[in-house]
């Protein structure tokens, strides 16, 4: 059997595993270094399979929509741990955070985790 180029099939190194047919942003069932994998045959296909941009880009737009709820359409001050958590997701999103292989935790009593 030939072997695997895993950057051709992967081209991205991270995915996550979730159920791709539920509401999104739906709860991650597994995380998949690509390229780290000794056997990246067990891996499922690309396409059953989520980039971490693209979940963080769910929860970003899950964020913003919090932070306008409660805080912006009051005028109100946007709490650090907010800001914080919306820079670090669109650093995920676009690129320039290449390392992270799991989403920052949300804000406490967020409803936007996941």
């Amino acid at each position: 059997m030939a072997e695997i180029d895993v950057r051709t099939v992967y081209p991205n190194r991270f995915y996550a595993s979730c159920d791709l047919l539920a509401a999104q942003p739906a709860p991650v069932t597994g995380w998949w270094d690509a390229w780290g994998m000794s056997d990246p045959g067990v891996a499922p296909p690309v396409a059953d399979l989520v980039p971490p941009a693209i979940r963080a880009g769910f929860a970003l737009t899950a964020a913003q929509n919090t932070v306008w709820a409660e805080y912006g359409s009051l005028g109100d001050a946007v709490p650090g741990a907010w800001i914080s958590y919306q820079k670090a997701l669109k650093a995920i999103v676009d690129g320039s955070d290449t390392a992270s292989t799991t989403l920052p935790a949300s804000p406490a009593g967020a409803s936007d985790a996941g």
